[in-house]
């Protein structure tokens, strides 16, 4: 057992990850809240997911279907032995064997969810007087900053980027912060290593700047050297932005708001909002993180499409699904803010109008 790293979430999905694997501390930044120290006997028999690596994957090349390109299909798993990667994504257990994340965590735990008839949500989600509230919204409309201001009053939250949602309540999934250099004005909290990050990263750009007059290729490679070295985040646990005992276990699911941010919202105003369309802009939000990895999903649809066990339009329809049986009971709206808007405005209203609904 001491080979793996076990996650349990929720009791709804069980993952085991091998040790031995380069990108451990990636799966570690999205899972270290659910890590279970004890882990679970027979766990590649248990565990809903096992990710594992390449090298330690092993197969009769005799039975291979030689599929596309250098894809191949083999006992259930879609192998690409050049990219190191094979998966089997038809059965009640994923199983992933991988030398590189190919597929980003959160998309093979949404795989497990939906199996489940669990989702993420894209949102930021907090406890205000014992009642949730879900704030969807794309990045940079304000939702961190309104959760934060919260948070910061002793108001425990789920997440501040995606929760999960299922059998009526939201789920915490409080994966690693991305910390960028605006939040230093906005947090009270941060560890001061946040704060050394951003001195550094500064420190580097000011002795690198002069070359910029060098011509575009000179700056091109000086921003990959500097994104790689020094990205424009640094990655910190909510507990250590908001502390110990602000993460909120399980609730059910009382309000939904969407936040909206435009030039042409005149005000902050709170509306009704229509469950059909919110269905379907919370299933593209959630769904487009992912575009990037489809198709290796779609290959491998096609690889079992003889036996209708994976079906990429189904993975789309059982996320909506999952969106539509939870907002039934849940009471709907929309916050328009005008771009101009200051935070410490969007936030002071953004309270008024949870006092009202109160």
């Amino acid at each position: 057992m001491k080979k793996y790293n076990f996650y349990n979430i929720h009791n709804i999905i069980r993952v085991c990850v091998s040790k031995d694997i380069s990108y451990i501390n990636d799966i570690d930044s999205h899972l270290n809240f659910f890590k279970d120290k004890n882990g679970w006997d027979n766990p590649e028999t248990i565990s809903d997911i096992v990710i594992k690596s390449f090298e330690s994957f092993s197969y009769d090349d005799s039975r291979n279907e030689i599929f596309f390109d250098d894809y191949v299909f083999n006992n259930n798993f879609l192998i690409r032995t050049a990219a190191k990667f094979a998966v089997n994504l038809s059965s009640s257990k994923l199983k992933f064997f991988m030398s590189n994340l190919t597929l980003p965590i959160n998309l093979i735990l949404q795989l497990a969810l939906l199996k489940k008839g669990y989702s993420f949500l894209h949102c930021a989600a907090m406890s205000v007087d014992n009642k949730s509230f879900l704030l969807p919204a794309f990045g940079g409309v304000g939702k961190t900053s309104i959760i934060s201001s919260f948070a910061s009053e002793g108001e425990k939250i789920f997440g501040d980027d995606l929760c999960i949602i299922g059998n009526n309540r939201v789920y915490s999934y409080p994966q690693d912060m991305s910390i960028y250099e605006y939040h230093l004005k906005i947090f009270n909290n941060l560890p001061n290593r946040a704060f050394s990050y951003f001195r550094k990263r500064n420190f580097v750009k000011s002795l690198i700047s002069p070359f910029t007059f060098f011509g575009k290729k000179a700056n091109k490679l000086i921003n990959i050297v500097l994104s790689r070295y020094y990205p424009e985040a640094i990655n910190i646990p909510l507990v250590d932005v908001f502390g110990k005992k602000c993460i909120s276990d399980a609730q059910d699911i009382n309000y939904i708001i969407k936040l909206n941010k435009s030039s042409y919202n005149d005000s902050l105003k709170l509306d009704n909002l229509n469950k059909d369309r919110f269905v379907e802009f919370c299933s593209s939000v959630v769904l487009n993180e992912w575009s990037h990895y489809y198709n290796i999903l779609f290959l491998f649809e096609a690889s079992v499409a003889n036996k209708n066990t994976f079906s990429i339009e189904k993975f789309f329809k059982d996320t909506s699904d999952v969106f539509k049986e939870n907002f039934d009971n849940a009471n709907l709206y929309e916050f328009n803010i005008n771009y101009k808007t200051k935070p410490s405005d969007i936030n002071n209203n953004f309270k008024k109008i949870l006092n009202s609904l109160k």
